[in-house]
């Protein structure tokens, strides 16, 4: 069962959380804590982590090996005398050995108290995105988080409408660890003439029944048929004001740090051909879920649905999203530029005036 306090964070959910979107309704009491509350110490964090696992994870056969697992290493004394941060990095890589998994981990939640669920670090802290027009008809959108705050989502608004009439859009999502799903549904209308569907996203049905709906009230989600016991909805890019940008060259720049909600963005503007996928493979950290309190100043994230392409079921766990044209990450907006027609000279000029810092770059961490 899930914690009432729990945090959405997509891979849309901190920075590198994933996919966000909002605190979850209050749930009922938690079952686990009269199965757990025999144990004590270690063994009760990590006896509620298995029953989290067990219960919640969206793949349940995955679910029920990562709890065999922390119930006998518990058993054996594996965590005994451990503490903190020790403890969460223990108990992270012995889950990670079971099954490697995006998002899954655990951590030291220290402004947590008793029975609370941590809070989500906010992508509001730091700059939503930096954009510009870089050359005549092509607007340059550097995404490096997705926030949730209104200031933000608002300022994305007003870039996007100033360079509406651009011929060509570059969306760097090269430095961008994931975020949240209000700066998803910001940009879509603007590259869609017509509503049009990107993504399916499914959790677990029980999720629902103890959150009263896991994934945001929105719009551009709508529930559709669900089987093997998953509530499923598609994510849908809503129709927005008519503006060029909806006939526009789309470039989206990757690297082994695009991740969780900047995949999934990726990924949408791939599958549904909107887009030319220019730099490396990405990250591959799709299951979207939320922080869950555990027992001794400890949280996990537990991963609790996966984003598909509605059409083939594929999603991009562990795989990444491979790029139509494959370039070394630091090169990708040179190249998108040359194949929009630049001179090498120019592109290679405004790609340096504009690149990441290299360990921007780096391969998406979960707990980075």
């Amino acid at each position: 069962m899930l914690h009432s306090a729990k945090l959405l964070s997509l891979a849309l959910l901190a920075l590198p959380l994933g996919l966000s979107a909002q605190a979850a309704p209050a749930a009922p009491a938690n079952p686990v804590d009269a199965a757990c509350s025999l144990t004590e110490g270690n063994a009760r964090t990590a006896c509620e982590l298995a029953f989290h696992l067990k219960n919640d994870f969206i793949h349940p056969e995955q679910g029920r090996a990562y709890a065999a697992m922390l119930r006998t290493r518990a058993a054996t004394g594996a965590y005994d005398g451990l503490d903190g941060e020790a403890l969460a990095r223990r108990m992270t890589a012995d889950l990670l050995a079971v099954a490697p998994d995006g998002h899954l981990r655990v951590e030291v939640a220290p402004a947590a108290g008793a029975g609370a669920a941590p809070e989500a670090p906010r992508l509001a802290a730091r700059a939503a995105f930096t954009g510009a027009r870089i050359a005549q008809g092509i607007a340059y959108l550097r995404l490096d988080g997705f926030s949730d705050d209104a200031r933000d989502v608002a300022a994305l608004q007003k870039f996007l409408s100033r360079h509406s009439g651009s011929d060509t859009l570059v969306l760097d999502l090269r430095a961008n660890g994931g975020g949240q799903f209000a700066s998803l549904d910001a940009i879509m209308p603007w590259l869609f003439a017509e509503p049009t569907r990107l993504v399916a996203m499914a959790n677990r049905t029980h999720v629902d029944e103890v959150t009263g709906g896991f994934l945001p009230k929105t719009a551009s989600l709508r529930e559709t048929a669900g089987s093997d016991g998953l509530a499923v909805r598609e994510h849908w890019s809503l129709k927005g004001r008519k503006s060029a940008l909806q006939q526009a060259r789309i470039y989206v720049l990757t690297s082994p740090r695009t991740g969780s909600a900047a995949e999934h963005l990726a990924f949408a503007l791939k599958i549904t051909e909107r887009a030319l996928v220019v730099g490396e493979t990405t990250g591959g950290a799709n299951h979207f879920g939320g922080m869950t309190a555990l027992h001794g100043g400890l949280a996990a994230f537990v991963p609790l649905g996966r984003t598909y392409d509605p059409v083939t079921g594929e999603d991009w766990e562990g795989r990444g999203i491979a790029p139509h044209v494959a370039v070394p990450a630091a090169r990708a907006l040179e190249v998108a530029l040359r194949l929009n027609g630049l001179s090498a000279a120019k592109a290679r000029k405004l790609a340096a005036d504009h690149a990441p810092d290299p360990a921007e770059m780096a391969r998406w961490q979960s707990a980075s």
